[in-house]
């Protein structure tokens, strides 16, 4: 079972997902339905799903803690 902060931080995704721009919302779900496609051909590009989180995270989930 999940632990309640990780139900929280789900629920917040959710909702800034929820709350996007028409256009913000479907570029990000091309993005994560061809992340999608790239991760389940890990045996050919060595692209697993944690390399992708380690190098789109950032870029995805930018906040203004993470800019100079």
């Amino acid at each position: 079972m999940k632990s309640t902060n990780e139900l929280n931080i789900a629920k917040k995704l959710h909702h800034l997902v929820y709350n996007l721009p028409d256009g913000s919302y479907f570029t990000l779900r091309a993005l994560i339905f061809h992340l999608n496609k790239v991760a389940a051909n890990e045996s050919y590009n060595r692209m697993s799903a944690k390399s992708l989180s380690i190098i789109w995270g950032p870029a995805i989930l930018c906040d203004q803690l993470m800019s100079p």
